[in-house]
């Protein structure tokens, strides 16, 4: 991928050669790149560090404390700004240690050996691959070329009664199970009735009636970048689902968007790793489900060192498939209307497509004609 500037390249035969080699954004750094590649030179890149001289604090909830004082903090955080960590929250260190660690070993398998599994269409419940950032549908010009991320990923998607991913190697094969059913059973036991009853609807309104599932776990590897500045590890978006549970190990990267709240405006804000803390996002779909009380927040991740790369896991709890998405009818009152229209999940991951670099923006197609 010779050139060091988006005129003086191909780009769609970049993108050809780089998918051929199979072997990801880790393969580049095997190779002993020196400068970062046209195709991810990326717009709008995230300010460098430090963000910004910000009050602004992340909430941090401690699940140990009574349901009476939790139930508050959650509705607190996620009304205010969407995110949230969690600490004793049931999940155990060497648990979330040992995932994490099996990813990073996955990503780090020699070339021969990886390459077997990296494709661009998911094989059974796997995908190993870097997923490209198309330009917006409506950018129709000459310089709309997909923007790579400094990112490889493994995405297992779930369905009952598990994912099938015998065909991964054993180094990651067991601890990401265990790490699927640990994380599932507290998004749904403990997760999800706290963010039900925060909303004041029964505790079991998101699990039991809207057939709640961890259906998919993203395993993202950023490998270190010979000029990070130049590179974004993910492009601003917000999630498309009910919430996220995401583990990070000490690299860290991850920074939301926080509203400028009377002052408009915001600022980008740091979310530091936390030992022994899982970060929770509340999503889209949540957001539509409560009728806008909570938030959505857009993040992105950027890649911070030329020497140590960064893993995390996310994993997605969604409703069930069949079911029509819309605000639940008892936070419908003639005070607070219906904010958005009725949309099947498929119609929403439709609506997306080509949407990375909007954030939130997404979602406001759904808003309802009445409000």
């Amino acid at each position: 991928m010779a050139g060091s500037t988006r005129d003086e390249y191909d780009a769609t035969a970049a993108l050809a050669e780089f998918y051929a080699s199979r072997t990801g954004v880790r393969g580049l750094v095997e190779s002993g790149v020196a400068t970062v590649p046209p195709l991810f030179l990326a717009p709008n890149s995230p300010p460098p560090t430090p963000l910004g001289n910000t009050s602004f604090v992340i909430p941090t909830i401690d699940l140990s404390l009574p349901r009476s004082a939790t139930v508050p903090l959650v509705h607190a955080a996620a009304r205010t700004c969407g995110i949230f960590y969690v600490t004793n929250h049931g999940v155990s260190a060497d648990t979330i240690d040992s995932a994490l660690s099996a990813v990073r070993a996955f990503h780090e398998l020699p070339p021969a050996v990886r390459s077997a599994f990296y494709s661009l269409a998911p094989v059974g419940d796997v995908l190993y691959t870097t997923y490209r950032n198309d330009p917006p549908r409506q950018a129709a010009t000459p310089d709309a070329v997909p923007v790579l991320p400094w990112r490889d990923t493994l995405l297992i998607s779930v369905a009952p009664p598990g994912p099938d991913i015998g065909r991964l190697p054993a180094v990651c094969r067991e601890p990401l199970l265990e790490y699927h059913r640990v994380v599932a059973d507290f998004g749904k036991k403990k997760l999800g009735a706290l963010l039900s009853e925060a909303l004041g609807v029964e505790a079991e309104r998101l699990v039991k009636t809207m057939q709640m599932e961890a259906a998919a776990m993203s395993c993202h590897y950023y490998p270190p970048c010979p000029e990070p500045a130049r590179v974004i590890g993910g492009m601003d978006h917000t999630d498309p689902y009910l919430f996220t549970v995401l583990a990070q190990d000490s690299v860290g990267g991850l920074v939301v968007h926080v509203d400028g709240g009377d002052d408009g405006g915001g600022e980008w804000v740091d979310v530091p790793p936390v030992p022994g803390a899982l970060v929770i996002n509340s999503a889209e779909v949540l957001k539509v489900l409560s009728n806008d009380v909570y938030k959505s927040i857009d993040h992105r991740v950027r890649v911070k060192s030329t020497q140590d790369s960064r893993v995390s896991i996310g994993v997605f709890f969604n409703p069930g498939d069949s079911l029509l998405i819309e605000p639940l009818p008892e936070l419908v009152t003639l005070e607070t209307p219906k904010r958005y229209r009725s949309f099947t999940m498929a119609e929403f991951m439709e609506s997306r497509k080509g949407k990375f670099g909007n954030g939130s923006l997404s979602i406001n197609q759904f808003a309802h004609t009445c409000v």
